[in-house]
């Protein structure tokens, strides 16, 4: 990614200190040894989508298997699969299976000053063992018997900040198995777009996974990647701008491990509900798709209902361009029928909007609901063409309606 010229974005304070931990290199060589934590970064990624309080970036195989960058506060994530069994307390406090890891995380805080925002959390593959100490210490590390507490400082731990270390350290079982976490991880995009089919949300996860992997990796990323993230809106809004020519080495560095919102904002639809400023903030970002397109994605629509809606929009558009040249007064003419063909489309979308109660799948998906009314018959939107601008042609009237929505003037929602 060196080589990309446009390529700059603001680092905050914390980022920058936090580049410049220790790390042990070990993770990035077996990367491949780890896809289970691949697509948990994906998971954990896709939490950027969050417009206030979500993380900045995720950053793989950097002092810990995933760290989640907030602006005020860290997530330092150790994930941990498991070959049989449940997890007992011991076995979680064995060495090796992740405590130790943790532990030298909090120190590489510590020498940062950043121990005191940070929080150190233990992902474990599949479930605890039921009952008694196990339990216990999952749900309250801080409250750890001796025993365990003897193993957590062999492991590394002093005394002297043990307490801190317990009270930060969260344990979160009953994660995915790795030959569950793929259809977890569509079963969760698909709450998130739940207008794309199954087809659809496996290319969307697909190019998140291609992502994840090479930031896992610590590689230099895909052209097509590469792409988005140079053409990103700034990740963050603090601090020195980094680009090639400037900022320290591991920053630069950095950058190769970092699956920053920008970059997941241009491989994403707009999640359902996207509002004017999100989508305005992906056409910033670089995304190639139309006003058009953003609108109906925002309002669930399909990708087939979408492409309808641009070949429709595409023939429209023949139409009004040969109106505009044979016509004295075409702009009056056209804003006369836009007019009227806004008010027929707001009505629908306000139609669709009241038969949500006894069809609650139109609240999710107002643009299928409000293309299919419209296209059911077309002879209607025809009759709205009293000046046969459109030849009085219903699907050249809703190709129309699809340019003024390209114009921002419909959203394919009851306003």
């Amino acid at each position: 990614m060196s080589d990309i010229e446009p390529r700059q974005l603001e680092i905050s304070p914390m980022l920058t200190t936090v580049a410049n931990l220790s790390s042990d290199p070990t993770g990035v060589s077996t990367f491949r040894r780890y896809l289970w934590q691949v697509k948990q970064a994906v998971r954990m990624w896709l939490t950027c989508l969050v417009d206030e309080g979500g993380p900045m970036c995720i950053i793989c195989e950097h002092v810990e298997d995933i760290l989640v960058v907030y602006p005020d506060h860290l997530r330092f994530l150790q994930l941990k699969t498991r070959d049989k069994g449940s997890w007992s307390a011991n076995k979680i406090c064995y060495d090796g299976n992740g405590i130790e890891s943790l532990i030298r995380a909090y120190k590489e805080a510590r020498k940062a000053n950043l121990h005191e925002q940070s929080t150190f959390e233990l992902w474990l593959e599949g479930p605890i063992a039921e009952g008694g100490p196990t339990e216990k210490f999952v749900n309250a590390p801080h409250d750890a018997p001796k025993e365990l507490r003897e193993k957590i400082v062999k492991l590394g731990a002093e005394p002297a900040w043990i307490d801190d270390f317990l009270s930060r350290l969260k344990i979160r079982h009953g994660q995915p198995s790795q030959a569950y976490t793929d259809a977890a991880c569509l079963q969760e995009m698909g709450a998130l777009w739940p207008s794309l089919s199954i087809q659809e949300l496996r290319y969307v996860y697909k190019r998140l996974l291609d992502a994840a992997t090479t930031a896992q990796a610590g590689e230099v990323k895909i052209e097509s990647i590469r792409t988005n993230i140079a053409t990103a809106l700034p990740l963050l809004r603090q601090g020195a701008t980094v680009s090639k020519r400037n900022g320290n080495d591991a920053l630069r560095a950095l950058y190769a491990q970092t699956l920053q919102r920008a970059t997941l904002i241009s491989l994403t639809p707009p999640v359902t509900g996207a509002t004017s400023e999100q989508l305005m903030e992906r056409i910033s970002a670089g995304s190639s798709a139309s006003a058009l397109e953003l609108k109906m994605l925002a309002a669930g629509a399909s990708e087939a209902t979408i492409r309808t809606a641009k070949e429709l929009r595409a023939d429209a558009e023949v139409i009004r361009q040969k109106l505009i040249a044979s016509r004295q007064d075409p702009e009056g003419e056209l804003e006369e029928l836009a007019e009227r063909v806004l008010i027929v489309g707001r009505a629908t979308a306000s139609k669709v909007t009241v038969s949500q109660a006894v069809n609650p799948s139109a609240a999710y998906r107002p643009a299928e609901f409000i293309a299919a009314e419209l296209l059911s018959d077309p002879s209607k939107l025809g009759s709205i063409d009293q000046k046969k601008l459109f030849n009085g042609d219903g699907f050249a009237i809703y190709g129309y309606l699809s340019h003024l929505s390209d114009e921002c003037r419909f959203g394919w929602r009851s306003t």
